[in-house]
């Protein structure tokens, strides 16, 4: 009889013991899983919030060029302008190509886009008033706003960008955290 129990509760330990590892399994398959969504989702905001610095570099140095051109020297700012814009350009071309993995941010995206683009041909259009009239046109250009609320425009869409892959970054952490505390407090009892 005694050899009995002792099979029985050998048996019985194993069970428990079992059923333990099989929940700690599934409960870190979980883990993993949602982890690595999560880490997809930290990436591609990453990407974008790289994509989105460089494209307000390129807007400074396309505002910078801008104003070398016109207040100091074409033939000095000339290149330099056509550099950034060339960047700019490029830069769309990389958050149009995003777009096609991040079909949720499709309008944000076309918005930002066409800021930027009105952005180029303003500058371009500037430099033309230069060539065409000089500095006093361009200064007549300027008391306008138009070029102001595109700059501003094109500035406020891409921060606004950069908030929401800030905010998925911040979540993104967040969830890291508390899954780590729940993991441990599972441990724990």
């Amino acid at each position: 009889m005694k050899q009995l129990s002792t099979k029985l509760l050998i048996a019985v330990f194993f069970v428990i013991a079992f059923s333990f590892l099989g929940f700690f399994v599934a409960v870190t398959y979980k883990n993993v899983k949602q982890t690595k969504e999560q880490n997809n989702r930290t990436n591609t905001s990453l990407h974008f919030l790289r994509l989105t610095e460089r494209m307000l570099d390129h807007d400074d140095e396309l505002s910078t060029a801008q104003r070398g051109y016109v207040f100091t020297s074409p033939e000095a700012f000339r290149q330099p302008h056509e550099i950034a814009v060339a960047g700019l350009l490029a830069d769309i071309d990389s958050l149009l190509e995003l777009r096609k993995q991040n079909l949720g941010r499709t309008a944000e995206i076309r918005k930002t886009v066409t800021f930027a683009r009105q952005r180029i041909n303003d500058s371009k259009h500037t430099l033309s008033i230069f060539d065409a009239g000089g500095v006093n046109a361009v200064l007549e250009k300027i008391k306008e706003g138009a070029s102001r609320r595109i700059v501003d425009s094109f500035g406020a869409s891409v921060h606004a960008m950069e908030n929401t892959d800030r905010m998925v970054i911040n979540q993104s952490n967040q969830f890291l955290e508390n899954t780590a505390q729940k993991t441990s407090y599972r441990v724990l009892v």
